[in-house]
């Protein structure tokens, strides 16, 4: 640990009987002569320019003129592999529903598609569509799968990993979708399709100066909001490396877009305190399990969070001096969750974008362009319009002088009847004005 005078040299990961370190060369040699006495000499090591690890193509890329590499994570060879599976010419309706032999074909296909996922973070709604139709298949989601798979192949691409200049961040980007359902389906039962999307990264973030802004700051629908106190405008841009992100249906219960869209940034934020966990430990050693959580609650990590948001209304009670009850009353605790992670500083800022700019609509909607996915595999992700950030460390005053609003202090475990009758006093029951962005969710394959 640091505190011992000694720091992180190499670092190895496993899967199964797989091993991959890093850390420099002097230290590499290690884990080889680790696993030389436990299994005998004849260990290989591949220390190789390119190398395939979990059925993973990892390539190193040089520059020539600037001396400077990347690296590059692809399933191009196992995607090539896979060969779609035809349907018989009789079975010509969508809605027959498939058999046998033809079923099983039709689940080890959609099975092998999904280890797709690794590295093909454009094509995770498709696949995530197609397998909540897996308990009983139809020829429809067949000859979908097989135009998921024809152009993955056609379109052969990987996760690009640069090096990241300082300062970095822990960037959180999320989204999510909902969709009632019809007239019919509420008759036959039928609960609400939710979908949630969030990526996380690691990042270095460049403002963009305001006057390369102002040009088209007209059309911005951001820059006719009402500004709330202690929210900046402006814009921004991030060089990233890929860590992790989800795309599916949402497991939590939802009554409309404003639950299923806070529910996605708690799940993103959770998400991102792990992560948040693992940078420590990378820094600082082995901590125990207290550690972790003190080190949560008063934001003692080396990369803060800065998670990103298209819902204004939940963006504006975070940013707002107290919180007041939503219409859905049971979603209150978890705006207070988000704004103690504000105030701990765990979550250094939080900001809401134009829904142009929301890459995380590709991880919940078909019909999202996948360009700005493609481009965030490729390391780079860059605000086109105006954003609002708030964090409780406001550098809004004169002087250029921090100022942090006073935490409002914890209660007892045990509260008086005196203080519940002044807190349902202070908070009326009043109904909300939600400013929502609704989404339908299409699942198009075309």
């Amino acid at each position: 640990s640091v505190a011992a005078g000694t720091l992180l040299n190499r670092m190895v990961s496993a899967h199964m009987d797989d091993f991959k370190a890093t850390g420099p060369q002097a230290f590499l040699n290690w884990p080889r002569d680790v696993l030389s006495k436990a299994f005998g000499g004849d260990v290989k090591m591949e220390q190789e320019s390119s190398f395939i690890h979990t059925g993973i193509n990892h390539t190193r890329v040089q520059d020539k003129e600037s001396g400077k590499f990347h690296y590059v994570l692809d399933q191009i060879e196992y995607a090539s592999a896979i060969k779609p599976v035809t349907l018989p010419e009789p079975m010509k309706k969508d809605d027959e529903p498939l058999q046998g032999l033809l079923q099983n074909c039709c689940m080890v296909l959609l099975g092998a598609t999904a280890w797709l996922l690794l590295t093909r973070m454009e094509i995770a709604v498709y696949v995530s569509a197609l397998q909540r139709h897996m308990h009983a298949p139809r020829a429809v989601e067949l000859r979908r799968l097989n135009r998921v798979i024809r152009w993955a192949q056609r379109n052969p691409r990987g996760l690009e990993y640069h090096k990241l200049p300082e300062p970095r961040i822990l960037l959180a980007v999320g989204d999510s979708a909902f969709q009632a359902p019809a007239d019919e389906g509420v008759s036959a039962g039928c609960n609400p399709l939710v979908m949630r999307g969030y990526i996380l990264a690691w990042a270095h973030r460049t403002d963009v100066p305001h006057s390369a802004s102002s040009a088209s700051s007209s059309n911005q629908p951001g820059a006719a909001r009402k500004v709330p106190q202690g929210v900046t405008v402006g814009r921004r841009r991030y060089q990233l490396q890929l860590l992790d992100y989800s795309a599916g249906k949402q497991n939590h219960v939802c009554r409309g877009v404003w639950s299923s869209e806070l529910h996605n940034q708690c799940d993103m934020i959770e998400m991102a305190s792990i992560i948040a966990g693992f940078t420590l430990e990378a820094a600082h050693g082995p901590q125990s399990g207290g550690a972790l959580v003190q080190a949560m609650s008063q934001g003692q990590v080396p990369m803060s969070i800065e998670a990103l948001t298209d819902s204004y209304s939940i963006f504006s009670y975070l940013a707002a001096a107290h919180l007041k009850l939503p219409a859905e009353k049971g979603t209150f605790y978890h705006l207070a969750y988000l704004r103690e992670r504000l105030v701990s500083s765990l979550i250094g800022s939080y900001t809401w974008v134009d829904t142009r700019d929301m890459v995380a609509d590709g991880l919940t909607k078909g019909r999202a362009d996948r360009t700005a996915l493609i481009n965030m595999m490729h390391g780079n992700y860059e605000l086109d319009h105006a954003c609002h950030e708030y964090s409780e460390l406001s550098t809004a005053t004169p002087g250029n002088q921090c100022v942090q609003r006073e935490p409002v202090a914890a209660p007892p475990l045990r509260v008086t009847n005196a203080v519940i009758e002044g807190a349902m006093n202070e908070y009326a029951e009043t109904e909300e004005n939600f400013i929502v962005d609704e989404f339908l969710l299409s699942t198009c394959y075309s």
